[in-house]
């Protein structure tokens, strides 16, 4: 294919896909801004335009463009300058018959489209009295093979037209102009569009080449050349209005069969409007075809005339191949993406069944477009014609016919079929002009490709959906997901050894693109690391989003306190009852109240009953013989109690402890026997009094209970069951529930799973059994802090430990307790406290009930798990020479990920997470290049931060689920973490130098030395993980960080590590060596960052922010470092240097 035809196919290529995402995807502000109806109205009197202005064009600038072609062939340029002009003329002459067509017609196009259309119909008349005579100089400077004029024309027309359409748009809405009217402001902007457009082409005339006109023949008079144009330009002109007049048909016949099913005109707008979006899609993947066609004719026409049909038939074959490897996969992408595109685009979802057929229907689009165009370069411009006009006529059919069965779907359906109809008779005729090759490895390797691709994207948004937050992340995630169909594609066309892709791979204007090597070779393979390096990241991009839609969504939290306290503290003052004290905390943020049951021990100190030992026994007997009796039964082993007041937790001793009643004076007594736990203490029942109290109270109740034999009280149990439905439980003491009985357990563990019951993990105190019990409930966990409030002075401290505790640990309950002090301040001060929590909460955090977290899908988890392997092979590769550690470690790792498959031992993927850890950071640091310049120093700096980054994210896609929110499963070997990296730095730095150290004699300095650096590694170490001791100032300064960023940058990154990673990449300009051991403490950082991600169960964002914060103050302070050098540099050199040299 020649050179000029490639250049001028990817120039028009380049500007008509601008031009096209300027033209189809101010839809979506538009849309945004003035509603669907306006967007309807635009969507149904468009297409009016777009027939018009073609029909007023009437192909001139593809005739003038083979004529001028032709003539420029001959040297003859006095006739290139008569069919300019006379194509001028003609231009004149369309143009305003298309206007006065379309102006006076108004009223009668209203008819059918509806009155809302009339003020847009008007305004756009206008524009058809420019557009064809700006149509004249593209077509003026295709023929001279400059489709640079044309395309920066088409792209300054589509800018200022966007421009003006979203201006008065926005400016009519704010005015309160009805939508009619919005409608009319907007295609007004169609005109000023033109108007830049020809400006900008009558400038660059006037610029051309003046060259000498010699007349080769006669010239011609205006009517011969006009009849030579319009003869080529008319049959064109009907192939080029292809998709705008299946438009038209569409905006006739579509808005009149809706209304026809019983909608009013503004809901037919507003439906018309959610087709409209589809056709912005479908666009895409026409954009080729388009381009390419206007290209093509002046080429195979020029081939055709010297009898080259050789070349044309390879010219066919590569355009149909090059338009195959775009359309399919764009149109598969799309078809899988609509429902994710259509939210980030339009704000929802709405039609996305309706755009998921027209973007299928894309690809036979983009091929009935280019076979159109190929019909009338093989001079066939009036088959072309026909074949449009019989696709029209079925489209008029299948739209009312369809949109009568299947509504606004049918319309879909219809484009679809026509299409596909269309662009089988175009290749039959085609065929039957030339013979060339339809079915090819490319086509076969495109379908392959797209439906692979297609299959990935289809899984990967099966398990992460499309419910974000935000439009943003939704359109964060629909990017993500293109790039990785796009590299999944074109990787599976470049194994399969695509002719057309390894050929355009070749060509120049790509290669200049690939890195070179100091040979001039192309370094395709150092590239291709960085490949898998981006595959990796898109792999594990799935499980972060849906990791932070899991801890985005769970936003509430709660505030607990224990009802006996309370209860006590209301004991002490009249003035403070219970029901004062319950209300005064609820509207100072309480939630929830944790009610224990009742034993006799509470009761007795309630005054309701009296606990009888032996020994008591026996001195009443001797006031009373009668209690003789009741003493020498005492003494076999027992209590005995006596009820003062009944209650319903009374009511029920005699039944829990089996008790036997005795009677004495008429006093009623119940022994019971003493076994091996402490009776005064074994659990009866929740009082129901207390219960209503809460809830009359407006809190909620949680029912907290300590392990206890359940056979041996079943009512209590039964009473736990029923107000734990749907409710959160409390355990108290060292073991959960059923601890001892794994029978039991598994009965409570089901049923609370059914009954969606989640139990309470207190934070640092896990009782036996807890996990145990929660991995066969499905993890149905609540984190929880427990805080005793001491006195006001250290009320900040508390409200610090609470908000740090919910926003940086996914703690969702904060429990606490009053200060021991009398009632009148007590509950004052904890008012307090809780309005404080309140204030200083983040925002999006809500008081209230807290959930449960949802778990991640698995698929995520499988395809964190291919990345950690893509990720350890680059790794490996990067830092190692060894070609078999890179085997080795690869193999390792896929073992590791399927042995957690297969029989889900999370110490395998703890294993394989600590591999990650400690790889992530060498892999980042290593091996050690020169830079030259400060760009090479921010570009090493961000290429170690980059692959730190995707060494994280395969992190948390893989260690990703419930478990590890909730810290129930932890990362292990963060000591091995912290000492690794430093490790090999300390290796690498020595490396060819350990036989002569060992040689070395040991003085007492070196002793010393050495033994200052272990103690610093020591105090190192023991400051890693969560049980390192920090000082007072440390502790300020933390506060004031965490006030001001919201979360804190670690101290070992943004003060040692990073500055250390920056000044030694800029000492590489001097000592590699330096750099070398320089890289020894800038290890900490990178190593720190990696660490801030392996715990789990800090919500993502926290972490994120940690270590931007961390990356860009230590950029900063290694700038100041590198700033301190310089000048300790220049100060050595001029003042210290020359005096040491005396």
């Amino acid at each position: 294919m020649a050179q000029s035809f490639l250049k001028g196919t990817l120039i028009l290529t380049m500007a008509t896909l601008l031009s096209k995402i300027l033209g189809s995807f101010f839809r979506v502000p538009l849309q945004n801004i003035a509603g669907d109806e306006v967007l309807g109205i635009f969507s149904i009197v468009y297409p009016i335009y777009m027939v018009a202005l073609t029909l007023s064009v009437a192909g001139i600038p593809v005739a003038i463009s083979k004529l001028i072609s032709e003539a420029r062939a001959r040297n003859d340029f006095a006739y290139v300058q008569h069919l300019k002009s006379t194509a001028s003329r003609l231009a004149i002459v369309f143009g305003v018959i298309a206007f006065a067509i379309v102006f006076f017609g108004a009223r009668p196009l209203t008819g059918y489209l509806g009155s809302s259309t009339y003020y847009a119909i008007i305004f756009v008349s206008f524009t058809l009295l420019i557009a064809p005579y700006m149509a004249v100089y593209r077509g003026y400077f295709q023929g001279h093979e400059n489709m640079t004029h044309t395309g920066v024309s088409q792209i300054l027309e589509q800018f200022v037209r966007v421009f003006f359409i979203l201006a008065i748009a926005w400016w009519f809405v704010s005015a309160g102009y009805s939508n009619e009217v919005v409608a009319g402001g907007v295609m007004a902007a169609s005109i000023v569009g033109a108007l830049a457009s020809l400006g900008y082409l009558l400038v660059m005339y006037r610029k051309r080449p003046k060259v000498k006109l010699t007349q080769q023949n006669k010239p011609e008079t205006f009517w011969p050349t006009a009849k030579k144009i319009l003869l080529i330009s008319l049959p064109i002109s009907v192939g080029a209005i292809t998709m705008a007049l299946f438009n038209v048909v569409d905006s006739l016949t579509v808005p009149r069969s809706l209304g026809a099913t019983g909608l009013s005109d503004n809901e037919v707008a507003y439906q018309y409007g959610i087709f409209g979006r589809g056709l912005a899609l479908v666009q895409i993947a026409t954009v080729f075809s388009t381009a390419v066609v206007l290209s093509l004719i002046p080429l195979v026409s020029k081939l055709r005339a010297k009898g080259e049909e050789t070349k044309v038939k390879q010219t066919l074959e590569k355009i149909f191949a090059y338009t195959h490897i775009l359309s399919w996969p764009i149109g598969a992408g799309l078809f899988v993406l609509t429902v994710g595109v259509n939210i980030a685009l339009f704000t929802n979802a709405e039609g996305s069944d309706v755009l998921a057929v027209l973007n299928i229907s894309s690809i036979v689009t983009a091929l009935a477009v280019l076979s159109t165009g190929v019909l009338q370069s093989l001079n066939k411009p009036r088959k072309a014609a026909l074949y449009v006009i019989v696709a029209v006529f079925m489209k008029v059919i299948l739209n009312i016919f369809l949109i009568n069965k299947f509504s606004l779907m049918g319309a879909a359906y219809s484009t679809l079929l026509v299409y596909t109809f269309l662009w089988i008779l175009n290749m039959v005729e085609i065929r039957k002009s030339i013979a060339f090759q339809l079915g090819s490895k490319s086509l076969m390797l495109s379908v392959v490709g797209s439906a692979f691709m297609g299959t990935i994207l289809y899984l990967i948004v099966n398990v992460i959906g499309w419910e974000f937050d935000s439009r943003f992340i939704t359109l964060a995630a629909a990017s993500a997901l293109t790039m990785l169909g796009a590299l999944l594609y074109f990787s599976v066309l470049i194994i399969g050894h695509d002719p057309y892709v390894l050929e355009l791979l070749k060509n120049p204007r790509i290669q200049k693109f690939l890195p070179k090597s100091k040979s001039g070779g192309n370094k395709v393979k150092k590239f291709t690391p960085w490949l898998l390096l981006v595959l990796t990241f898109l792999l594990a991009f799935p499980g972060i989003i849906q990791r932070h839609q899991i801890e985005w969504a769970n936003d509430q939290y709660e505030m607990v306190m224990p009802y006996d306290v309370l209860d006590e503290l209301s004991k002490e003052n009249e003035d403070w009852p219970i029901e004062t004290i319950l209300t005064e905390l609820r509207v100072a943020g309480l939630d929830s109240i944790s009610l224990e049951p009742e034993t006799l021990n509470t009761q007795e100190k309630e005054g309701n009953l009296t606990v009888f030992s032996t020994e008591d026994l026996n001195r009443y007997s001797l006031l009373n013989p009668q209690f003789t009796k009741l003493s020498e039964r005492s003494a076999s082993g027992g209590i005995l109690v006596f009820i003062h007041n009944q209650n319903n937790v009374t009511d029920q001793i005699k039944e829990v402890f089996e008790a036997e009643e005795i009677t004495v004076d008429n006093l009623i007594f119940y022994f019971i026997e003493r076994e091996s736990y402490r009776v005064d203490h074994f659990p009866i029942v929740y009082d129901e009094k207390k219960i209503e109290t809460i809830k009359e109270n407006g809190l909620t109740l949680i029912p907290r209970i300590k392990d206890f034999e359940v056979d041996k009280n079943p009512i209590l149990f039964n009473q736990l069951k029923k107000y734990s439905t749907d409710a959160n439980v409390l355990f108290a003491g060292q073991s959960v529930l059923g601890f001892a009985d794994p029978i039991t357990q598994n009965k409570i563990a089901e049923y609370w799973s059914e009954s969606n019951t989640n139990v309470y993990d207190i934070e640092s105190s896990k009782e036996k059994g807890f996990k145990s019990l929660t991995s066969k409930m499905d993890n149905q966990v609540v984190r929880l802090i427990s805080l005793s409030l001491s006195n006001a002075e250290d009320v900040h401290v508390s409200v610090d430990k609470a908000v740090r505790a919910v926003k940086e640990r996914n703690i969702r309950s904060v429990f606490v307790r009053p200060p021991a002090l009398p009632v009148e301040e007590s509950i004052p001060q904890t008012v307090n406290f809780m309005n404080q929590v309140q204030a200083n909460m983040p925002v999006f955090y809500q008081d209230g009930s807290p959930k449960q977290y949802t778990d991640v899908s698995k698929w995520t988890i499988y395809l964190g798990l291919i990345g950690a392997v893509l990720f350890t092979t680059f790794a490996l590769q990067k830092v190692f020479s060894q070609r078999w550690l890179t085997i080795l470690g690869t193999v390792g790792v896929m073992l590791a990920g399927l042995g957690y498959l297969v029989t889900n031992q999370i110490i395998l993927l703890q294993a394989l997470i600590l591999g990650l850890a400690i790889l992530t950071p060498i892999s980042a640091l290593y091996p050690i290049n020169g830079i030259k310049n400060s760009k090479g120093l921010v570009l090493k700096y961000f290429e170690v931060i980059l692959i730190t980054s995707v060494g994280i994210a395969v992190m948390v896609s893989v260690f990703n689920g419930q478990e590890f929110f909730l810290k129930l499963e932890e990362f292990k070997g963060v000591k091995v973490l912290y000492i690794a990296p430093i490790a090999f730095a300390f290796i690498y730095a020595l490396y060819g130098h350990i036989m002569k150290i060992l040689n070395t004699a040991i003085k007492y300095r070196d002793a010393i030395i050495m033994g200052i650096v272990l103690i610093i590694v020591a105090y190192y170490i023991s400051r890693s993980g969560n049980s390192g001791s920090v000082s007072n100032i440390e502790l300020i300064i933390r506060q004031k960080l965490e006030e001001l960023l919201y979360a804190r940058p670690r101290t070992k990154e943004f003060l040692i590590g990073f500055p250390m990673l920056v000044f030694a990449i800029y000492m590489t300009k001097y000592s590699k060596l330096v750099s070398k051991y320089l890289m020894i403490p800038s290890a900490i950082g990178v190593m720190s960052m990696v660490n801030t991600f392996t715990h789990f169960h800090i919500p993502l964002h926290v972490s994120i922010l940690r270590s931007i914060h961390s990356i860009l103050i230590g950029f900063i302070l290694g700038l100041v470092l590198i700033f301190l050098f310089e000048q300790g540099k220049k100060l050595y050199e001029s003042k210290i240097k020359p005096r040491w040299s005396k």
